[in-house]
């Protein structure tokens, strides 16, 4: 068999035309990963880059990976479904790249199925079962807790989406029958995010220094300690191996805890997810060639009977 050298992999950067296969009114083959850079303003870091090869290696041929940024956005989707501060790339600022991956991360999945990966993801399972002809569910993503009333003021100005999605999941429209309570409940995969991408950063209370420092220790060979932070360490990362899909690394809020997503990407440490013998190397390896025998169950989410807003989908009414 051969096996692509990672050179191989990042040079087929030519753009390839996206043939969308359509089955049962629906996308369903899922052949395009569609993931976005962290920032608008500078190239993926060498981090991500290993994260994307490790995509290919773990997905196969079956799969085509695609990675955009504003140079090649336009190839894909027309301006016409784009907001005006995309278009005219009027955002600013170190989250000028995530408040635009969030804006087109629907119209593409929309225009071509697939997944979407942010670059700063690592993934521990293929979506296979996302690919089977006979699933219900069309739609897959996470949900932080599905009991949870939520936070939204936090982040109204960040992920101003969610909000439009929150809207269209309650919304019953009689004008042409769409029913969002009923469509959340059976035509959705949800996953749990804590557990499914988020699992080190809870096992760590969201402190990027530990986790910095859980995985910078010796796994292997000299220099491996078998003290209380190497039984640490070996238990969260083997359990996250196991029993979750990927594990993203987000970039921390200004003033707040640092993120190891942030010192990772630090000129000085650009290669700790690299340094042999380490728990970030073995992530690495173990992201690239191990594979979980578990199979993925989604959330049963209730149906929702409070708060059902019957509307049009761009008719101005408030609930009750």
């Amino acid at each position: 068999m051969h096996v692509a050298n990672d050179p191989d992999i990042l040079t087929v950067a030519d753009h390839v035309v996206v043939v969308v296969e359509q089955r049962g009114g629906r996308y369903r083959r899922l052949n395009i990963l569609i993931p976005h850079k962290p920032s608008a303003t500078r190239d993926p870091t060498p981090r991500s880059l290993r994260n994307v090869i490790a995509w290919v290696r773990r997905l196969g041929p079956q799969w085509t990976v695609r990675v955009l940024d504003e140079a090649n956005l336009r190839l894909f989707l027309d301006a016409a479904v784009l907001p005006g501060a995309v278009n005219q790339r009027t955002m600013d600022g170190p989250s000028a790249g995530p408040h635009t991956a969030d804006l087109i991360r629907l119209p593409l999945l929309y225009r071509y199925g697939g997944v979407w990966m942010d670059v700063g993801t690592l993934l521990f399972i293929c979506w296979r079962v996302l690919a089977d002809p006979a699933t219900p569910y069309e739609m897959t993503g996470c949900h932080i807790d599905p009991d949870r009333e939520g936070a939204m003021g936090r982040v109204t100005d960040y992920i101003a989406q969610m909000h439009c999605f929150e809207r269209l999941r309650k919304l019953v429209d009689p004008t042409d029958g769409f029913n969002g309570p009923a469509y959340y409940t059976g035509k959705i995969y949800v996953l749990p995010a804590l557990d499914e991408m988020y699992y080190f950063q809870k096992r760590t209370g969201w402190n990027g220094g530990e986790q910095f420092g859980l995985l910078r220790l010796q796994r292997d060979g000299e220099g491996a300690v078998h003290d209380l932070a190497y039984a640490r360490a070996e238990e969260i990362e083997d359990s996250m191996l196991a029993n979750s899909a990927r594990m993203k690394l987000s970039h921390g809020p200004p003033g707040e805890l640092d993120a190891r997503a942030d010192l990772w990407d630090e000129p000085q440490y650009e290669d700790r997810d690299i340094q042999p013998g380490t728990f970030a190397a073995h992530l690495r390896h173990a992201s690239a060639n191990l594979t979980q025998t578990r199979q993925l169950v989604p959330l049963k989410v209730k149906l929702e009977t409070e708060n059902v807003l019957h509307a049009g989908v761009l008719e101005v009414k408030i609930p009750g």
